[in-house]
């Protein structure tokens, strides 16, 4: 369940620290690297603004 402070953040969610880079492979996706050197491919990935 969320917190009651509107934040989204549940309390069995993993937490990351890292860059989120675009890769042109494949039509081109979004990828999170962590600063411990692993890569997660992200998917549905919103633009502020949008």
């Amino acid at each position: 369940m969320a917190r009651p402070d509107g934040s989204g953040i549940l309390p069995d969610m993993a937490t990351f620290t890292g860059t989120v880079r675009f890769n042109d492979l494949e039509g081109g996706f979004h990828e999170l690297v962590t600063d411990k050197g692993d890569t997660y491919r992200l998917s549905k990935c919103a633009r502020e603004g949008r």
